[in-house]
């Protein structure tokens, strides 16, 4: 019962806000003068540095992981390539030999 209290809390608060905004300051609304606002804040251009980093060391951390992965591959195909050999052989000859126990 408390988290449905909480939801009709929270619409409540964001209808008043919505609400709120739309109020006429002059020839724009509150909200469009809010817009603007942050649209000319120094602190905008400062997290859109921060999320372009951000990008740019996701992208870098993403590519070093991938490439990690790609050597560990190499090195596990390398490890791999003697023993499918061997499986190999082993069930070639094991068809020779049941070819020839059934031909008899």
């Amino acid at each position: 019962m408390g988290d449905m209290f909480f939801v009709a809390k929270c619409f409540a608060l964001t209808l008043f806000v919505v609400i709120v905004l739309q109020i006429k300051m002059g020839s724009q609304t509150l909200e469009s003068h809010t817009v603007d606002w942050i649209h000319r804040s120094g602190f905008i251009h400062q997290l859109q540095d921060v999320a372009e980093g951000a990008v740019k060391a996701g992208k870098k951390g993403s590519s070093e992981v991938a490439s990690l992965f790609e050597d560990s591959k190499d090195e596990i195909a390398a490890q791999t390539e003697e023993p499918m050999e061997a499986s190999r052989a082993w069930i070639k000859t094991k068809h020779r030999w049941v070819k020839q126990k059934a031909a008899e």
